[in-house]
């Protein structure tokens, strides 16, 4: 399995970690040139394996909200219409439907899963060459319980997998 790098606007110890962590869970190591992504079509006629990890996670528990680092690590298989998580005991959600969506200045690929939708986006950003062309991602999901509405939402960057 090849990786390709699709997001290089993390810090150099988050790549190291990370790059550490994909190579031992799966084998493999992460290329050093990112290839070109576009806009103008789904990030899943783009690609056909993502591996997703997590960077930050936001709680809101009615007016009060945290923050914290995410340790999620998803593989998004577009090909087999499934989303994988890959920490711990390994749990399968299925993609139901997906739908894209181009606007004059970006555009969103959006997969919806049990419960939920995993947004992708091709990210250009022309202040910042280096990190001027990658796929981010985020989900967001809302619970009512009887205290009232919680809602949480998680960023991930992403990586091609060959």
């Amino acid at each position: 399995m090849h990786f390709k790098f699709c997001r290089a606007g993390v810090g150099t110890r988050h790549f190291l970690g990370l790059a550490a962590m994909l190579g031992a869970a799966l084998g493999s190591g992460l290329a050093e040139a990112s290839p070109e992504y576009s806009n103008d079509k789904p990030v899943w006629e783009q690609v056909d394996v993502l591996i997703c990890q997590g960077n930050k996670v936001q709680l809101c528990n009615g007016n009060k909200c945290s923050t914290d680092i995410a340790t999620a690590m998803w593989r998004v298989d577009f090909r087999q219409s499934k989303v994988v998580y890959m920490n711990g005991r390994e749990f399968v959600e299925r993609i139901l439907a997906k739908n894209f969506k181009f606007y004059s200045f970006g555009s969103v690929s959006a997969v919806f899963m049990e419960g939920r939708a995993l947004r992708f986006f091709v990210v250009k950003d022309n202040k910042f060459p280096a990190h001027s062309n990658r796929i981010a991602a985020a989900v967001s999901s809302a619970d009512y319980i009887s205290k009232g509405w919680v809602f949480d939402t998680m960023d991930f960057d992403c990586f091609e997998t060959r």
